[in-house]
């Protein structure tokens, strides 16, 4: 062996027992802990330049601003205030709490969107006053949605359009220019809510169902559909209204040019018990009738249990 193969050997040698020492060290420095969720603050009085980490001047001004700084799985909690924003994205999973119904007021020019594969928890704010009408709503659900003790009124698009996984608990939705709640997908789950004085032109005014719905212990009432079908409820999907998971659900005092109150079209699958739906205006008849066209529709081919 040469010399100088002698010299290439020795230092590979040398770097591969460094090599094994940096290896050791290492070995024994532990991981950096994940960083721990946390909450982030919104206020009229703070500043999106801020970390949001505090309430009052410590928070973030704006909603969109402080779901920029979130991390997923944070919290969000927004104080009583007016918060006109122009579009609200969400692509983490994050629960936002407002200060209460009536007090945390979100009024949006384009509406507040959760993103397809993120998981968002809402609860105690009001949803009001969208201004554009792009055919979704106040709030647009492409993700999971868990709402609870929140109202959705008076805004210039459906007050909730869902193509995802949702749960709507303790809500009102009043007011809205195109159905209180269009699902056009997906699977939703409405518990002890107030749906009213809706209006739509086109589908349901005050539900339009296309994917999979239970309606538990809910009111849908005065909605109105003067040019089309379904005053209270147009179900294209499978609407459920069960004894079991339903309690007393009313549908009443809704109008639409037939089926006032229910209309389920071709191929669909209706399923309603121990529920009241009485008052209800067609102003047309349909050939199509099973029931009275003020009360239920029931178009050919629906599977129904009533």
């Amino acid at each position: 062996m040469s010399w100088h193969t002698y010299r290439i050997h020795g230092a590979t040698r040398r770097m591969l027992s460094l090599l094994l020492v940096v290896l050791a060290m290492l070995a024994g420095v532990p991981a950096m802990p994940a960083r721990a969720a946390t909450t982030l603050y919104v206020d009229p009085q703070g500043n999106d330049t801020g970390t949001c980490s505090a309430p009052l001047a410590g928070a973030c001004k704006t909603i969109p601003g402080a779901c920029s700084k979130a991390e997923s799985g944070d919290t969000i909690g927004i104080a009583a205030g007016t918060y006109a924003e122009y579009l609200i994205q969400i692509t983490k999973n994050l629960t936002l709490i407002g200060a209460g119904v009536g007090q945390t007021l979100i009024e949006t020019r384009r509406g507040f969107l959760i993103y397809a594969g993120f998981t968002v928890n809402l609860s105690d704010m009001t949803f009001q006053h969208t201004i554009e009408f792009n055919a979704s709503g106040a709030i647009t659900n492409r993700g999971t949605l868990n709402a609870n003790t929140i109202s959705i009124i008076n805004n210039n698009s459906s007050g909730l359009y869902n193509k995802g996984k949702a749960a709507i608990t303790n809500a009102t939705i009043n007011g809205n220019t195109f159905s209180g709640i269009f699902s056009e997908s997906g699977i939703m789950n409405v518990d002890n809510n107030t749906i009213a004085d809706n209006t739509a032109n086109f589908f349901g005014s005050g539900i339009y169902n296309g994917g999979t719905m239970t309606i538990n212990d809910s009111r849908i009432i005065n909605n109105r559909a003067p040019n089309v079908a379904g005053g209270g409820i147009r179900n294209r999907g499978v609407l459920t209204l069960n004894t079991s998971t339903v309690g007393g659900s009313i549908v009443e005092g809704n109008t639409a040019e037939f089926g006032g109150g229910i209309v389920s079209d071709d191929a669909t699958t209706l399923d309603i018990n121990s529920s009241t739906i009485s008052g209800n205006i067609s102003t047309v008849s349909d050939n199509s009738v099973y029931f009275s066209a003020g009360g239920i529709v029931i178009r050919p081919r629906v599977t129904a249990v009533i």
